[in-house]
């Protein structure tokens, strides 16, 4: 609103000056010239008001707003794959298998031992109510259950980790990773990448910092894309400007 009238201001002023000049000018003339005062032409330029943009330009790093690599967190053989490089996926899609027959007996095992334990606390808590078992017992036995809980969890998570699921829906990366293959744990598969929204992160000059606020427009374009224009806003505001180039770190 400042700059809106800022401009009209100016522009009245400098038609009014304008106006004196040429005034004084043919009245001095005349004079000279013993004439009659003749109309002087003025012209004239009504102020109106008009919005000023402002734009600041500067080179942005665009990338996926959620990206992975997703890694094995076991040790086995590839026994399944279900992803291609290009692939969409959606959150909890299985990606790859690898041999968790181990797993599956560890857990077999675990469980017929839980259950077994369970048998005996019952007991000892029937038993406990005419005094045939000391309290101490049934607490031994109660600890007993709640570990024996506590190790089928732990075997349900190894037998989880021997499969690769998608966590957020996204495109597949490439992949060199083939059925038969022995894989150590932390090794990566392929990559996964959201492309339905993008994050764009960009610098600001020091200058401008009290002109940003979060969400303002952004529009960008891109080299790759020369047709397209990409739109989005600001939505996050770095809290410090550095110190070796003076700008402050924005991403829309």
């Amino acid at each position: 609103m400042w700059k809106q009238w800022l401009i009209a201001v100016v522009l009245v002023a400098a038609g009014a000056g304008s106006a004196v000049f040429f005034l004084a000018m043919d009245s001095s003339s005349t004079e000279q010239a013993g004439e009659e005062p003749r109309a002087s032409k003025v012209s004239a330029v009504a102020p109106r008001l008009q919005q000023v943009r402002d734009e600041i330009r500067s080179v942005a790093n665009l990338k996926a707003l959620n990206a992975v690599e997703l890694t094995t967190e076991v040790t086995g053989r590839v026994v399944q794959i279900n992803l291609e490089p290009g692939q969409k996926v959606s959150q909890g899609d299985v990606l790859l298998r690898l041999d968790d027959r181990q797993a599956r007996a560890d857990l077999q095992v675990i469980e017929a031992q839980l259950a077994d334990a369970r048998r005996q606390l019952e007991r000892a808590q029937r038993l406990r109510s005419n005094n045939s078992v000391s309290q101490s017992q049934v607490d031994e036995l109660v600890t007993a259950v709640s570990v024996a809980e506590a190790q089928r969890q732990a075997a349900r998570v190894r037998l989880e980790n021997h499969r690769i699921e998608a966590p957020f829906s996204g495109v597949v990366g490439l992949s060199d990773i083939s059925v038969g293959a022995y894989l150590q744990a932390g090794t990566t598969i392929t990559t996964l990448d959201t492309t339905d929204r993008m994050e764009m992160g960009f610098a600001v000059p020091e200058r401008f910092v009290g002109q940003v606020r979060v969400g303002q427009s952004v529009i960008a374009s891109s080299p790759a894309f020369p047709d397209e224009v990409f739109r989005g806003e600001l939505v996050e505001l770095a809290t410090r400007i550095s110190e070796l180039s003076r700008t402050l770190s924005v991403r829309a």
